[in-house]
């Protein structure tokens, strides 16, 4: 009998030593896991916008879970879109001083529950491939009225208004408007003063009063399209006569003297070779 009690106690003593080792191992596991986790760090991802600049990013970098602290270096990759870059390239842009502005978060990760929800919503469709090049067609399209419209998105942008992009631009899909800049003027005084009487503070409300009050148009500084070929295909001179009696007068105006018409007091005939060349009209395809 007392064997047999023995038996049972060296049985349990054996399976408590065993249990504790597991639970120990156990332990040990986990906490190394979350040690790793907790030095490596898990990605944090989103997308920045610059509304001086016109630009935009994606970001990542690694976080803490468990503190929140960043355990690497920001890395950065711009986000390639061809109506930025157009904005950009056409002067549409004013030019100013906007280069210090910060960069704002519009996205994090996939969550755009952020402060600035409303420029993830502009951001969502720059990232959008088939709206990014439509609207880049468009403005070759319809250059004029592109330099109505995205001078008035960069000023949105630019004041923090960026829930009303996505509307503006709405009002011009398809064909633009037989006047495109009395309606960017007209739908900017109602965003601007819509968004005046949402203000809370009293410099923002009288600022952006004050820009309402004025017509876009007279504040858009950006260069006008490049003025058409005067000649059109039909090879008439807008301006008035013929382009082959145009190119006939500068030709005859640009030939030497001939001995019939030298110029008296026997000067030398002009050299062909220093005749200036005749100007082309800039149609703006050189640019």
């Amino acid at each position: 009998m007392a064997d047999n009690d023995t038996s049972v106690r060296t049985g349990r003593l054996a399976l408590i030593v065993v249990g504790s080792f597991v639970a120990l191992l156990v332990l040990a596991i986990v906490g190394g896991v979350i040690w790793l986790i907790d030095r490596i760090g898990v990605p944090v991802s989103g997308t920045e916008f610059h509304a001086g600049r016109f630009e935009a990013r994606r970001f990542l970098y690694m976080r803490s879970p468990f503190s929140g602290a960043q355990r690497s270096g920001l890395v950065h990759e711009p986000i390639s879109s061809d109506l930025l870059r157009s904005i950009r390239t056409r002067g549409w842009i004013p030019n100013d001083d906007q280069t210090d502005r910060p960069w704002i978060l519009a996205r994090l990760g996939q969550d755009e529950r952020s402060v600035h929800e409303q420029a993830a919503a502009w951001l969502r469709l720059i990232e959008d491939l088939n709206f990014d090049r439509r609207w880049n067609a468009w403005i070759d399209r319809h250059p004029v009225a592109g330099r109505s419209l995205f001078p008035a998105v960069v000023e949105l942008a630019r004041l923090d208004l960026y829930d009303e992009i996505p509307g503006l631009i709405a009002r011009f899909d398809g064909d633009p408007p037989d006047d495109p800049a009395a309606v960017v003027d007209a739908e900017m005084t109602r965003i601007l003063t819509a968004a005046a009487e949402r203000a809370t503070d009293d410099a923002t409300r009288s600022r952006l009063a004050e820009l309402a009050g004025t017509p876009f148009s007279e504040r858009n500084t950006s260069p006008p399209p490049s003025d058409p070929d005067p000649v059109d295909d039909a090879g008439v001179d807008t301006s008035g006569g013929s382009a082959s009696e145009s190119t006939t007068e500068a030709s005859r105006d640009a030939l030497p003297a001939t001995d019939s018409e030298a110029v008296p007091g026997g000067s030398e005939e002009e050299s062909p070779d220093e005749v200036a060349p005749m100007s082309v009209p800039d149609d703006g395809r050189s640019r």
